[in-house]
This record gives C-alpha cells, structure tokens and sequence, in this order.
C-alpha cells in the first residue's frame, strides 16, 4: 500500500477582487484531496520508486501514525495522537466497484479525487461534520502500490491529514486528533504573498517583489454552526479583530513607495459553516489610484524606514 496526500503547492489564493481600503480582504482557494493503503506507502505527487513503502498491515481508526519519510521501506508507529504524526486514519473502503481489474493505476492527482469522492462521507461522520475545503486538513489515503493495483487491490485507508503550503513531497507533521480542531490556514507574521496574472496570491519569499504581508493571526466570534456573517458584518468583526496586529505597521502610512493599507483573508461561507472562525491579519501595498502595488523586503512593526524606501 501506499500513502496518498494531495499537497498544496504554494499556498494559492484567489483574488476575485482586490479591496484596497480597511476591506482588504482575500480568500483562500485551496486545493482539495488526499491519498490512501495498509502496508506500504507512495506520497500522492510522486511515483512509487520515489516514496516509502509503509511496512504495516493494520490501521485502525481513530489511531494516529508516523513513519519515516525519508527511508524507501519504512515501519509505521502507531503513536499518541497527542504527539506529533502524520496520518488520523478514518476507516477502509474498498474501491472494486468503482475501479474495476482493467482499471489503469491512479495518477497523483486522481488519488486526490479518489480520497475527496470515497473519504468524504466517512470522515463527515467521523467528524461530525465536514471538512473546510479550504482548511489546513485534507481527506487522504493509504493506498496500494502500483503493483498491488495490477493484481487487483482495491482497498483503501482512509485518512486525515495536513495540507503542506510549499512545493514537495513531504507531509506536514500534526499534533492532536482533528475533532476539534480549528481548521483555519493560517500565516504567520512575516509571510509575503505575490498574485499572478490569474489573479492567484502566492506565498513568496519577502525579499521577492510582493503586495501583502501577514501581521499575525486572529479569531473570530460566533458559534459552531452558526450562519456565515454578512460582508458588512465580516468587515467590522474582521477590523476589530486584527485591529491590535495592524496598530504597529500602520504607524507608517507607506512602504517602497506603496501605501500601506489593513486587510485579512476573508472565511468563505463553507469555511465558516465548517467551524473555521480564524483569519490571517495582512497589510497590502497600493498604488496612488488603490491598485495593487509590488514591494520588495520586509515591513517591520514599529519600523522607522523613510517614506519611499524599502525596509530591510
């Protein structure tokens, strides 16, 4: 078997609109998705040859594991889901139904949608409600190696883990079980985010050119399972929220020749539902007519630099 998780490359946001005022709010568009297996592993992105085969035959469900990933055959630890781990297995599906013995081996992406169609319904019960597509868990699984598929194996573990937000192979570690747990995709202070001309905002080194930065991150009120708030509504939990995380670099009102405006990452109305009450405070960079304006370095609280230079 092998482990399958969809990885989201980059940490993509999609700009529908850009807002330049105290409203500059972004939302997160993330990709969805996992992988799957039981005895062996290959990490969903890459061939088998590339990843490890997991060395175990049982998986049970509200069980935690960890293995190396770094070693072609590894064994896996069933550990404390308190601790730090990789995988929160669900349950076992078996995909003979849908994939029949001439059925051609999943490629990384399908193992994506397998894990989205055929996890979905176990981990929403699993949970008690689902997930946040645009959250930091995914549904994923463990699943057979190319050549269990061959001889016809169809069967799946599925799973939960954590989305990674750079490009690469390697699944995030986790601590804690995800019942519970905020889903929110989180910044921290000091991330730098790029848009492209898709309208897609992308995590990008600070010292690259850039029109937003992370201040922090901050939590907002309301209820499990209340209905999303109203853009106004957003708006005013949002500014007082992040208010205490801006204060500091909006003493200086602009930075490489931007100006400096407050913003956050809007919670999408599914997000919210999904219990995500948490954003990503930002401070965006424009132009004199409100567009967005590229900078290069790092915008530090409290920071001195003259108008029209560029922080360091």
């Amino acid at each position: 078997m092998v482990i399958g998780v969809s990885l989201l490359a980059g940490a993509a946001f999609l700009l529908p609109d850009y807002l330049n005022s105290r409203n500059s709010g972004t939302t997160l568009q993330a990709a969805g998705g996992g992988g799957s297996g039981a005895p062996q592993g290959d990490v969903t992105g890459t061939r088998d040859e590339q990843t490890p085969e997991l060395l175990r035959l049982e998986w049970t469900p509200h069980r935690c594991y960890t293995w190396d990933q770094g070693d072609p055959q590894t064994s896996v630890e069933d550990v404390p889901c308190a601790g730090p781990h990789l995988f929160e297995a669900v349950g076992h599906q078996e995909l003979g139904s849908a994939y029949s013995a001439a059925s051609s081996y999943p490629t990384p992406a399908e193992w994506g949608s397998i894990a989205d169609r055929h996890c979905a319904a176990l981990i929403t019960s699993y949970l008690g409600y689902s997930l946040d597509p645009a959250g930091r868990f995914a549904a994923s699984t463990i699943h057979p190696l190319h050549t269990g598929w061959d001889s016809g194996d169809r069967h799946v573990v599925c799973g939960l883990s954590v989305r990674s937000s750079a490009d690469g192979v390697l699944m995030p570690e986790f601590t804690g079980q995800v019942h519970g747990a905020d889903q929110t995709w989180v910044f921290p202070a000091g991330t730098c985010f790029r848009r492209d001309e898709q309208g897609l905002q992308q995590e990008v080194n600070c010292d690259q050119p850039h029109i937003a930065q992370s201040v922090g991150s901050a939590t907002l009120t309301g209820p499990p399972g209340s209905e999303p708030p109203s853009p106004s509504e957003f708006e005013r939990m949002a500014t007082a929220a992040c208010a205490p995380l801006h204060a500091p670099y909006l003493r200086h009102s602009r930075f490489g020749g931007a100006k400096v405006t407050a913003g956050w990452h809007l919670i999408r109305a599914e997000s919210w539902r999904a219990g995500t009450r948490s954003t990503t405070c930002t401070v965006g960079f424009t132009d004199a007519a409100g567009q967005p304006k590229e900078v290069a370095g790092l915008l530090t609280p409290g920071a001195t630099t003259p108008p029209g230079t560029v922080a360091t």
